[in-house]
């Protein structure tokens, strides 16, 4: 009696430490399966972070290649001279006879130097209502403003 006694304590004494070394080695894998987890999580928050701040970068860049590039325009603008607003007819009625109407002639504005000129802050959008035919590099900048906002 004794012998079985002792016997089964010492069964159910291996069946315990198998159990509880078991349960520790899952514990062990599940606590590293975690810590895995959470360095790939905290790797891919550095790359998104990394990779807004150089996007961030790019567009000041860009926004100043913009604004550098509106003000060449303007000045290349400034330097042009216009026609005379009879002979281009914006918002003009395509049913309405031009013999009709008589034509104000107007004078173009005199061209300063660039250096006499007063520095104007340019619009980062321009619309084709202010140019009669909108240009390659308007165009462009339109499209890179659009890209730069999120609108497609």
């Amino acid at each position: 009696m004794a012998i079985e006694l002792g016997a089964n304590l010492l069964g159910e004494g291996i069946i315990f430490i198998v159990a509880a070394g078991v349960i520790f080695l899952e514990y062990a894998r599940s606590s590293r399966k975690e810590a895995a987890k959470e360095a790939a999580l905290k790797d891919e928050l550095s790359t998104l972070s990394y990779t807004i701040q150089e996007l961030y970068f790019q567009t000041e860049k860009q926004d100043a290649q913009i604004r550098e590039l509106l003000r060449a325009v303007s000045e290349l603008q400034g330097s042009v001279v216009q026609k005379p607003w009879s002979k281009i007819r914006k918002n003009s009625d395509p049913f309405e006879d031009p013999l009709d109407t008589p034509s104000l002639p107007t004078m173009p504005e005199p061209s300063l130097p660039s250096s006499q000129r007063p520095m104007q802050q340019p619009s980062l959008s321009v619309t084709r209502d202010e140019m009669p035919k909108a240009s390659f590099l308007v165009e462009a900048l339109n499209y890179i403003e659009r890209d730069v906002k999120g609108y497609r």
